[in-house]
């Protein structure tokens, strides 16, 4: 008997002596596992980088699209033969246009060569709450501002889209310098200025004069001085939160223009 327990314990002892992995098995199971858990991070990983690409070309498209729109809708409401007001005390250049493109000395907030339009509009003022609406022809300008409190925390130099809008005093339908001048002020006291894009990187316009067939990078200082742009050229380039920068450019009609 004593025998028989005797083999029963060796044979089990030899049984759990050979029972447990070998330090090959061991290296060679957390490799597969460091494999398998790397594939999947490094999917897991692409997976949300994908994501913020196409978060970011939402966002970048939707602001682009409100932009080109809102720009588009009001230009088709320029009127010719409507004069550039300037403020007053501004000395401008004798030229008074009706619609003004990157030509300097026209705008006192405009500054450094940044591209900018001002044009005559009807019905185009914009309503808000609370606020007193001008109604009937306004004048807009849309140009681009530095804000130094709105920067972003990565160094990357982002500007903002303004509109300013004030309404319309005719110097034709004005009795007297005296009487226009007192308007104009009255009407530089009402002007409206607010953003409509704060992630801006760069704007540019570039204007087509039909008559001629040709681009140009500024209008209203040259003989160009009494007739709208036929078509208009946005070249916008706008950053998102995550600093991915798209560029989206588009042509539009100005006016009760039949070019197409």
């Amino acid at each position: 008997m004593r025998k028989k327990i005797k083999d029963t314990l060796k044979n089990i002892d030899i049984h759990l002596k050979y029972a447990g992995f070998t330090l090959i098995e061991l290296i060679l199971a957390i490799s597969i596992l460091v494999i398998v858990f790397g594939t999947a991070y490094s999917l897991f990983s692409s997976l949300v980088r994908t994501k913020q690409i196409l978060d970011d070309d939402r966002e970048l498209s939707f602001v682009a699209n409100v932009v080109i729109k809102r720009l588009t809708r009001e230009l088709q409401l320029a009127l010719p033969a409507k004069k550039i007001m300037v403020p007053p005390g501004f000395n401008a250049p004798g030229l008074k246009p009706c619609f003004v493109g990157n030509a300097q000395g026209f705008n006192p907030r405009v500054t450094g060569g940044e591209h900018f339009i001002s044009f005559i509009a009807s019905e185009a003022g914009q309503y808000i709450a609370g606020e007193e609406t001008n109604a009937g022809i306004v004048q807009i300008t849309y140009r681009i501002d530095f804000d130094p409190n709105n920067q972003r925390t990565d160094g990357i130099p982002v500007k903002t889209l303004v509109r300013e809008e004030l309404p319309f005093v005719d110097i034709d339908n004005t009795t007297s310098s005296q009487l226009f001048d007192q308007d104009l002020a009255r009407a530089y006291s009402r002007i409206m200025i607010f953003p409509i894009a704060d992630n801006l990187i760069d704007l540019k316009f570039r204007f087509f004069n039909n008559a001629q067939k040709v681009w140009v990078g500024d209008w209203g200082v040259r003989n160009n001085a009494n007739i709208l742009p036929d078509l208009i050229e946005f070249d916008i380039t706008l950053i998102s939160s995550d600093a991915k920068q798209s560029r989206f450019q588009t042509v539009v009609p100005v006016g009760a223009t039949n070019i197409f």
